[in-house]
């Protein structure tokens, strides 16, 4: 089915075949390069950074997202190449291979096997994302695979054993390394691993899941080139200076995403979609939860399951979407693709284990019809945001190959910087960089240039160069000593 519908919408809606897409989207042009780099030398490339400030490990050179991705696919890529298209086909690989795992972890007969496939029919995020070189398509590879292993952990306690569950928790930590939300599922992890009957047990349990997400955190802030221009950074630097202005920016962060949450005005229509899904499962998941207390307390049904779902099921929904959409909130962002982004995976968890355990079945059947509901929706944001992917000059793409690879040249021997590109702008042709050298970027105004630059090169908007500013002036006047610095570099 990924293949099927991954090769069908550019066809559809563009006339193009998956072979002719190219990246465009930011993030995606700066993994399709490290991909491209890491498949063809390794770690030892230029320099993927935000205003020249690099990891704080050493031996990676890649951008704000850290190694993870580009290693994985960078893997495969040295093995079977990777070429402009090859983003889409290693992501219908990635959650293929998930889905089989799914089906050989849950074994589903006919009935839920016709509602799994109808829901990842209608899943608009797997196939928004897997026509891309996005990493949500092995974020939401990993989330069916987790909906299998935690379906056994839920299910099947009797069946599996103690190394079992270590692979589980070890797939779960390295899967934080790739985004670090994953580290939360530690928590019911270890509580179904554990299952903790006295208080203490259950301190236990979570702090164990608390160290290792200090661990995972800390790996990925050293190993991830520093990037200044989130909030997270922003509170760390304001908590420096004063803890009460740190509370009272993250106060006025996490009200300013509940609005927008709430009040569902935000993005485009599937976008919003999902929030309400989001929000709708929370309510479902409290009344169930309300529920299934009572009828604990109830003698007569003290030796019967609830009727609305175990309570380890309940709980790990809470945690895997709510406590998620929670961080989300206070500590992220809810607007431009990455709520979407971040919480489509969740959700694809928590909807194919409900699946999985024949559970909450009307909430997954209304969720399939709003996703039905709005397939158009659907159409139209694919178009606006993937038609450059496929429209485009692919003579243009040659032409600036030809014109930037006759000075930008790899050399192995050469100081990291020397292999490295400093731009003000990313166009999709960029992507022809020859891999090996670093593509870093300069978000901020121009003016913010500290100099001398540490990039041997730099692609900078014709724009800047004519302006008039006293701040511009003075960057041209640097300008001519960058020359004179890349040709000793």
């Amino acid at each position: 089915m990924p293949a099927f519908t991954a090769w069908l919408l550019p066809r559809l809606l563009f006339g193009a075949s998956l072979l002719n897409y190219v990246p465009t989207l930011t993030d995606e042009i700066d993994y399709w390069h490290e991909i491209a780099t890491f498949s063809h030398v390794g770690f030892e490339g230029g320099y993927y950074t935000v205003e020249e400030k690099p990891a704080a490990a050493a031996f990676t050179r890649f951008g704000a997202h850290g190694p993870a991705f580009p290693m994985l696919y960078g893997v495969f890529g040295r093995l079977v190449g990777w070429q402009v298209y090859s983003g889409p086909i290693f992501n219908i690989v990635v959650v293929t291979i998930a889905l089989v795992i799914f089906i050989g972890l849950t074994k589903p007969e006919k009935k839920r096997l016709i509602i799994t496939i109808l829901f990842l029919f209608s899943f608009w995020p797997l196939h928004f994302f897997l026509s891309t070189t996005m990493m949500e398509s092995v974020n939401h590879g990993i989330a069916i695979m987790l909906a299998g292993m935690f379906y056994l952990l839920l299910y099947k306690q009797g069946q599996v054993g103690g190394k079992y569950k270590f692979l589980v928790g070890l797939f779960i930590f390295f899967a934080s390394i790739l985004r670090f939300t994953w580290i939360f599922l530690l928590i019911p992890f270890f509580l179904l691993s554990d299952r903790p009957k006295q208080f203490w047990q259950y301190v236990f349990s979570v702090a164990k899941a608390f160290v290792l997400a200090v661990v995972s955190f800390l790996a990925w802030r050293y190993l991830a080139a520093v990037y200044e221009a989130n909030f997270i950074t922003e509170l760390i630097n304001t908590l420096g200076q004063s803890w009460i202005k740190a509370g009272q920016l993250l106060i006025s962060h996490s009200i300013n995403n509940l609005e927008k949450l709430i009040l569902f005005e935000k993005g485009y229509a599937i976008e919003v979609l999902q929030r309400y899904q989001l929000v709708a499962m929370i309510v479902v998941l409290a009344v169930a939860g309300a529920i299934g207390v009572r009828m604990r307390r109830d003698p007569a049904n003290s030796e019967k399951r609830g009727t609305t779902g175990p309570q380890d099921e309940i709980l790990f929904h809470f945690l895997n979407v709510g406590l998620i959409l929670g961080v989300q909130i206070i500590f992220y962002d809810v607007f431009e693709w990455r709520d979407y982004r971040v919480m489509s995976a969740h959700l694809l968890l928590s909807v194919l284990l409900m699946i999985a355990s024949l559970r909450y079945t009307l909430f997954v059947k209304a969720l399939v019809a709003s996703n039905l509901i709005f397939t158009f929706a659907f159409i139209s944001a694919f178009k606006d945001i993937h038609a450059d992917s496929y429209l485009y000059d692919a003579q243009n793409l040659e032409e600036f190959r030809l014109v930037t690879n006759e000075f930008l040249v790899y050399n192995s021997q050469q100081n990291p910087w020397c292999n490295t590109i400093l731009t003000t702008t990313l166009p999709h042709q960029i992507i022809m960089v020859p891999p090996g050298i670093g593509i870093s970027h300069l978000f901020r105004d121009p003016k913010f240039m500290t100099f001398p630059l540490k990039s041997k090169y730099l692609f900078i908007e014709s724009a800047m160069l004519q302006e008039n500013s006293e701040d511009f002036k003075q960057v041209r006047d640097q300008l001519k000593n960058i020359q004179l610095l890349a040709s000793t570099a």
